[in-house]
């Protein structure tokens, strides 16, 4: 699956504090048969340490996987 993040998004609160980001993301099969985007919401201390495209795109890959393996609400 080619997951390709395609922007940052700083979120801030009411007070102008930095309160998280949201890591806007594409994704397909090779066959682009498979298709899906969204955003994954990751929290300061979840973002510091994480700036760089590499490491934010392999955050999203595991972070997709995991939702897609989620049992669905019922």
């Amino acid at each position: 699956m080619n997951v390709m993040v395609t922007s940052v998004n700083v979120k801030y609160d009411n007070e102008g504090n930095q309160n998280g980001v949201q890591v806007q993301f594409k994704a397909s099969n090779k066959e682009r048969t498979i298709n899906a985007n969204g955003f994954i919401p990751l929290t300061n201390e979840q973002y510091e340490g994480n700036e760089s495209i590499d490491k934010l795109t392999g955050i999203v890959r595991q972070e997709f996987a995991n939702q897609i393996m989620e049992e669905p609400n019922t």
